[in-house]
Formats: C-alpha cells, structure tokens, sequence
C-alpha cells in the first residue's frame, strides 16, 4: 500500500507529481485546469551538502475517479495519491488522510490569506504570498498563485501555479536545518486536453 509523503518537499514533489480537472457541473472556480491525458515536463533541481542534480521530470494524467462527490485525478507516478478541484480548491486523498480527500490549496484566496490543514498527524500552514506573481516560461509568462506552506519541523515550499496552466515552479527546502535537501522545479512544456 502506497502512502502520501508528509515530509514538505516530498508532499510538494507529489503535487507536482499529481494534477487535477474540475468538469463544468461543479460551481467553484477551477485552481487546476486540468483532464486525463494531461501532461507537464518539468526541469527538476536538487541540492544536498553541495551536490546539485537536475533531471527533466514528465508528468501524465493516467485516470480518474469520484471520491466524496469530487472527481480526482492521478499520474501514475510518486505516491499514488489524489488531487481534485471541488468547492472552496484542491483537494488531495491518499491512504494517510483517512477516508475523505483533504482541502490542500484553498482558491480563491487574497493575498496574505493563510490557513492550515493537518495530514498523517502534521499541521501545515499556507499563506498566499501574492496572487498575480509572473513567472517566465519558455513558453511565455504565467500569472501565479504563489503559495508558501510551511510544517512543524521547519520545512518550507513555494508553489507558483497559474490557474490556467497548472503548477508552474516551486521551491522547497528546511529554513531550520540548511543542510538537508533542497528541491525546485520549473515548467518546461505541458499539454493540456480540453477540459470536460
């Protein structure tokens, strides 16, 4: 059995590993515009006691499902978990969250907006840092949600994500213990289906 990460760059990892679709039945606006068949190449950094790798990092969209009245969906690659767009953002679900998906990123937010969420017994803080922060792609700017979560143990990410588009670059690392593995990622290319 395949659980989520609670660890802030693994958890981060799996949302980049894990994408979502909102269909047009559902009333709240969509953080992730995303459908089967999806897919995003990101270029992946990591950095640990001076060691720096990079690897490109392609993600698809294999499959759906409806969990809690919320269509979720899955790539089949990082933990197996779930993420899907329902009322009030997106939602996440793995073995670790019990039975009911879990509201991961909350939108729409305003800036300097802040909640938290608890997983596998650890609280996670979220604060919005800026709604309309532009990032450079090689394929044009994105306009971004650009969302700070920070754990207990000191551990801290940043995910940029354009509505539009998807999760488009983040950061993490631990502001407590420098030394451990810091981990980014920037969109390279994606290709988006038409959203049902």
């Amino acid at each position: 059995m395949r659980t989520l990460p609670t660890s802030l760059p693994a958890l981060v990892i799996t949302m980049l590993l894990v994408v979502t679709c909102v269909t047009q039945a559902q009333q709240s606006p969509s953080l992730l515009p995303l459908a089967v068949g999806n897919s995003w190449s990101y270029e992946m950094t990591s950095s640990r006691r001076g060691r720096v790798d990079t690897a490109l990092q392609t993600i698809a969209i294999d499959r759906d499902t409806v969990m809690s009245g919320i269509r979720m969906y899955r790539a089949p690659l990082g933990s197996g978990a779930w993420f899907g767009n329902g009322d009030g953002g997106v939602y996440a679900w793995s073995d670790d969250f019990g039975s009911e998906p879990v509201l991961f990123f909350r939108y729409p937010l305003a800036k300097g907006e802040g909640y938290e969420f608890t997983a596998d017994r650890q609280t996670f803080t979220i604060d919005v840092i800026a709604v309309d922060e532009i990032v450079e792609l090689a394929s044009g700017s994105a306009r971004c949600i650009h969302y700070r979560m920070r754990s207990e143990e000191g551990e801290e990410a940043h995910v940029l994500i354009d509505p539009a588009i998807g999760v488009v670059k983040i950061a993490s690392g631990n502001t407590d213990r420098p030394s451990r593995e810091s981990v980014g990622g920037i969109l390279k290319s994606f290709a988006l289906q038409q959203t049902r």
